[in-house]
């Protein structure tokens, strides 16, 4: 029994190959129609999986970026859940949380470094004639920076000195501005 040698199979194997892609090209030429169809269909199936990609990509760096705002070393506590469910009532009977709070986590939890009460609503302000309807108005204390990751543009923020005296104090944010 004699073995073929490998000069022949390589010829073999071109020969195979190049009547494959010529059976091939004609198949494809005399269907023309399906031909385009189907390229059609897979540039549209890799547009649509590449713009997923991309949406998903920019929600994931937003949310990144939403996140690193509040610091992977804070906590939020809240009179309500962050995602409503369930009896609204019941929520909005649980006890308020008090400033004196924030105070009390201070003294008796002493990693903790800044504790900012914050009191948000929307309102109408009024300044010198002008009026501007459901602006958000906060009240907070002196760590609200250093708790929340906002930083001012220009100006002071509240002092410990304004808190003691109850002075009537506003920062106003460079929307309102």
């Amino acid at each position: 029994m004699t073995t073929p040698r490998s000069g022949s199979l390589r010829q073999a194997f071109r020969v195979d190959l190049f009547e494959g892609a010529r059976i091939a090209l004609r198949s494809l030429l005399s269907h023309r129609m399906r031909t385009v169809l189907t390229t059609i269909g897979i540039g549209v199936g890799v547009c649509t999986l590449l713009a997923i990609v991309t949406v998903i990509q920019g929600l994931n760096r937003s949310f990144e970026a939403q996140m690193s705002i509040i610091g992977a070393q804070t906590l939020q506590v809240s009179k309500y859940p962050w995602v409503m469910r369930g009896d609204w009532w019941r929520y909005r009977n649980r006890k308020d949380i008090d400033p004196r709070d924030a105070e009390l986590l201070k003294t008796f939890a002493p990693h903790v470094a800044a504790a900012a009460p914050l009191a948000m609503n929307a309102t109408e302000v009024r300044y010198q004639g002008r009026t501007l309807h459901r602006i958000g108005v906060g009240g907070t204390s002196a760590d609200f920076p250093e708790a929340s990751g906002y930083q001012l543009e220009s100006g002071r923020f509240l002092t410990e000195a304004d808190e003691a005296s109850l002075g009537r104090v506003a920062i106003l944010g460079k929307d309102i501005v």
